[in-house]
């Protein structure tokens, strides 16, 4: 198998793991719910979370999605926040109706799932004609963050791809977008060295964000507890730092 097939392998695995999530039923108690999404792959642990989040958000009073972070997802906070993120893009929700249930802290990675939506399933508004779903003003950034991560998964880790859609983007949105893409190479994986040398060099000036994003998917492993060896890897090699 070639870096690029396992790339996309991993990619596939990621994403039949949120529609897995997504085709079943929920169960009316979140206790037996969260019975079940702990059966998921522990590697990805934290994505099946955030799918649960997304249909609980969709589906059910806010109060409920709230009672399942706080009661059952706190180590998975941040894909928790993301799920809702996907809700809110869905259902065009104003970010003022948001803040009685997320704190100021966590509407970043509400706006990271918004942008990953519109990135995934509205690309022609957020791709081709570069709009954001509101006007998100400062958390446009992370808006941004969550586009970045679709378009590495749409592009299926190709980084000539990548780079060539980046570059149509704004210049001011541009670092935003890499560090989506960092976060998105780190957590799905697959990668060799010679893939991690290239992405350092297709990203050029917007190298540290890339590393911001690789922290960020450090920090969120070590708090679920989901760490694994690519993390390792792009830590060492992008930011010469452990991943600890």
């Amino acid at each position: 198998m070639t870096t690029q097939e396992r790339i996309i392998e991993r990619i596939d695995l990621v994403q039949a793991i949120f529609r897995d999530v997504l085709v079943r039923p929920l169960e009316d108690n979140l206790s037996e719910l969260v019975t079940r999404l702990e059966e998921c792959d522990p590697e990805f642990l934290s994505l099946a979370y955030e799918a649960a989040s997304y249909k609980i958000a969709v589906g059910k009073d806010l109060s409920i999605w709230k009672e399942f972070l706080l009661n059952y997802a706190k180590k998975h906070s941040v894909q928790v926040h993301i799920g809702l993120g996907w809700a809110a893009a869905r259902m065009n929700t104003p970010i003022e109706e948001l803040t009685e249930f997320v704190s100021s802290e966590n509407i970043r990675y509400v706006m990271d799932g918004s942008g990953f939506y519109y990135g995934t399933f509205k690309k022609r508004v957020a791709i081709e004609n570069k709009q954001q779903y509101s006007n998100l003003g400062e958390f446009g950034a992370y808006f941004d963050e969550g586009l970045g991560r679709s378009i590495w998964y749409s592009s299926q880790g190709n980084l000539d791809e990548i780079e060539k859609t980046i570059d149509s983007f704004p210049v001011n949105r541009k670092p935003n977008i890499w560090r989506g893409i960092g976060i998105a190479f780190t957590y799905a994986g697959g990668f060799d060295l010679n893939t991690i040398i290239s992405l350092k060099k297709n990203s050029g000036k917007f190298v540290e964000q890339v590393k911001a994003g690789v922290a960020s998917v450090a920090k969120t492993r070590i708090t679920a507890g989901t760490i694994n060896d690519y993390t390792r890897l792009v830590c060492k090699e992008i930011c010469d730092l452990t991943l600890e």
